[in-house]
C-alpha cells in the first residue's frame, strides 16, 4: 500500500532547518545593516570635512584672508573676521589630526591665499603634508584625509 503525504517527523526535520536559515541570515542582515550604518557615516564626515577644507582654502583665495582652522574629536571649524563654517562630526565617529596636536593648541593652522599654513608669532609657515584622520567609535574603520600641497584629498579607497 503506497502512502500520500509526509510524516510527522519528516515536516518537523523541514522546519527546524528552516528556522535555523531564518536565524542565522537574521545575524547576519544586522551584521551588515550596521556596517552600511557605519560606513554611511564614515561617507558623510569625509564629505563634510573635505567640504570645509576646500571651502576655506578656496575663500583664502577669493577674499585673500587668512582663515583658521580649528577642530576637536567631533567638531571642525573655519573661521575668517566674523564668519565661521563648522561641521559636527557624526554620533560616535572622532576626527585627529597627524602629527596629533590639537589645533586649539598654538601654532594655529589654516588657509592663506590658498595654502595651509602654521601661524606662528611674526610669520606663516607653508606645511607640505598634514592628515586627518576620522575614526568610528564602533569598530576600527578609519579613514585618511591628507592635505599635500595645500590640497586635501582621500587616502585609500
Amino acid at each position: 500500500m503506497k502512502r500520500m503525504g509526509f510524516t510527522l517527523i519528516e515536516l518537523m526535520i523541514v522546519l527546524l532547518i528552516i528556522a535555523l536559515l531564518t536565524a542565522i541570515s537574521f545575524s547576519s542582515l544586522r551584521t551588515l545593516t550596521r556596517n552600511i550604518e557605519i560606513k554611511t557615516k564614515m561617507n558623510n564626515a569625509i564629505e563634510g570635512v573635505l567640504v570645509i577644507l576646500n571651502n576655506s582654502r578656496l575663500k583664502s583665495i577669493k577674499n585673500q584672508s587668512y582663515i583658521t582652522i580649528h577642530f576637536s574629536d567631533d567638531l571642525l571649524e573655519a573661521r575668517s573676521g566674523g564668519s565661521k563654517s563648522t561641521y559636527t562630526m557624526p554620533t560616535r565617529m572622532t576626527l585627529e589630526s597627524t602629527p596629533s596636536v590639537s589645533f586649539s593648541t598654538e601654532p594655529t593652522k589654516g588657509y592663506y591665499l590658498g595654502y595651509f599654513v602654521e601661524e606662528e608669532t611674526d610669520s606663516l609657515n607653508l606645511i607640505n603634508e598634514y592628515y586627518f584622520t576620522i575614526k568610528s567609535q564602533e569598530n576600527d574603520y578609519q579613514r585618511q584625509i591628507k592635505i599635500k600641497d595645500s590640497f586635501p584629498y582621500l587616502l585609500g579607497d
